[in-house]
């Protein structure tokens, strides 16, 4: 643990304050990038990592065959793979990634602490999982309402985070910008896969369709090279910083850090300004 002392400034009310600030350090935390990094690279250069994931995806998934991928995968199906695997979850996962670098800054562990880094893990986790089985199993009204319901659990869980985060830490403009991706790209995913199977959609809402809920393997799985770059990303871009943001805040309450302990003097301010305007009516809708 190190100590220092932080200039504090809010442009927008004008409050500054020089206070001392101890900070919880982790070895962890220098070797995150390292690590990320690391696991991108072993997973996609070395043969034997290639070949055990082909194995495992053979037994799980199915066998991949490039002759059946060109044969028996339509236009759309092969539109929503590149759409997924190649635009959407590297931005999403860049942007995870980003989103964990701006809590670190601003010192999560020692001021929203424990009780946020949770909050993050069920989003990655209400975002994810949806997204993944979009690319291993077959599209129907079961998947298409699992995502739709898994979106609405992570607006949710989003708006209870920013709330909470907000009462207790300085959310810059970089950290509230890179809000805006976490929380389109799952919706892109939900409305590109809701328009490009229009019919299980219908088949839940038409009395005269029988919807199709049965969870069933891709008959043409991806490609063990594939698999094996999206679980790289995954694990390198949002599983070890996000485990590391946990640990980090795990440690500091151990070292006798309580929440709000090093929150800036300006968020106290408008934390105590909105609950003002709230007790006077003036904020009616939040």
């Amino acid at each position: 643990m190190t100590e220092y002392t932080k200039t504090l400034i809010s442009p927008s009310i004008g409050v500054q304050a020089d206070i001392p600030v101890k900070k919880v350090t982790s070895g962890m935390g220098k070797i995150v990038l390292g690590a990320a990094a690391s696991i991108f690279l072993v997973a996609l250069t070395s043969r034997r990592v290639r070949k055990i994931t082909k194995k495992i995806l053979n037994k799980t998934v199915g066998h991949y065959s490039e002759e059946k991928e060109t044969v028996q995968l339509d236009p759309t199906e092969r539109a929503t793979r590149r759409y997924m695997m190649n635009i959407l979850l590297p931005i999403w996962i860049g942007a995870g990634f980003l989103d964990w670098y701006w809590h670190k800054k601003s010192s999560i562990e020692t001021t929203a602490g424990t009780r946020e880094s949770i909050t993050h893990l069920t989003m990655l986790t209400e975002a994810g999982v949806p997204i993944l089985a979009a690319l291993f199993f077959e599209v129907n009204s079961g998947l298409l309402a699992t995502m739709t319901g898994a979106w609405a659990a992570h607006e949710a869980t989003a708006y209870y985070d920013v709330t909470y985060a907000g009462n207790h830490r300085d959310v810059t403009i970089p950290e509230i910008h890179t809000h805006t991706y976490l929380g389109v790209l799952p919706f892109c995913a939900l409305s590109f896969m809701l328009v490009s199977h229009w019919e299980h959609v219908e088949a839940i809402f038409d009395k005269n369709k029988k919807a199709d809920f049965t969870l069933r393997k891709k008959k043409v799985p991806l490609k063990p090279k594939a698999v094996l770059k999206i679980f790289a990303l995954l694990t390198g871009g949002l599983a070890i910083p996000y485990l590391e943001e946990l640990y980090r805040c795990l440690k500091a309450e151990r070292e006798g850090f309580k929440v709000g302990s090093e929150t800036p003097p300006h968020v106290h301010q408008r934390v105590d300004e909105y609950v003002t305007r709230k007790d006077k009516g003036l904020d009616r809708w939040f």
